[in-house]
């Protein structure tokens, strides 16, 4: 069963990133992105973080690509 799907993309920095889509029963599609941890200096720290993207949240603010992560790879 397929639950979702992953893109490669890259900022406006030229830094690729994923930018995913999964469908979670009950709460309908979830779209997020994996940007690598580029402030890692332990083996403790996570080696990529995932940054939730509220698509409901933009489609008021009348933007309509869910997937432009760009404003994001900062994190």
């Amino acid at each position: 069963m397929n639950i979702g799907a992953v893109w490669v993309h890259e900022t406006k920095e030229k830094e690729k990133y994923l930018s995913c889509i999964m469908s979670v029963p009950f709460l309908g599609k979830i779209n997020f992105a994996i940007f690598k941890n580029k402030e890692k200096t332990k083996d403790g720290q996570p080696d990529y973080h995932i940054v939730w993207n509220d698509a409901e949240k933009k489609k008021s603010n009348n933007k309509s690509d869910v997937n432009n992560f760009d404003d994001l790879a900062s994190f």
